[in-house]
């Protein structure tokens, strides 16, 4: 628990063993060691410092370029979706017109097989034949 509060706070335990080292050194080593290694000690925590620095930096570079690309991505989806209902708005049309145009045909040939004098006759007429034909896809 106290090492995650000290990495939330960004103070790292390397650097509080410094202190703690160099406050030690200062306090119980005799007068021409401690220094030297009280030295040694703040060499090692500028460099921890300075590491962490870097470290930091480079998170820093890397979730900006993360972040560029996840919007750059997005744009790319969004302009792919765009273009896909555009295409999907044109095949809807022409299903409409389609349907609008099979409406117009059967209810032709319903007026026609109303009106058509030989529709009590036995078997197709030439008018039924025509009608059907209509239907299938050939001549109108």
């Amino acid at each position: 628990m106290f090492a995650f509060l000290l990495s939330w706070l960004g103070v790292s335990l390397v650097t509080i063993g410094c202190i703690a080292g160099i406050v030690a050194a200062l306090w119980l080593l005799p007068r021409p060691y401690s220094h030297y290694v009280a030295l040694a000690l703040v060499c090692v925590a500028l460099a921890q410092g300075y590491s962490a620095y870097i470290y930091q930096s480079g998170i820093a570079a890397c979730e900006a370029s993360v972040a560029e690309a996840v919007r750059v991505e997005r744009d790319r989806q969004a302009k792919a979706n765009a273009e896909a209902n555009e295409f999907q708005r044109g095949l809807v049309a022409g299903l409409q017109q389609s349907q609008r145009d099979l409406t117009a045909t059967l209810k032709d040939n319903d007026d026609e097989a109303v009106s058509d004098p030989d529709a009590a006759s036995c078997g197709l007429s030439v008018g039924g034949v025509r009608r059907y034909e209509r239907l299938r896809g050939g001549t109108r």
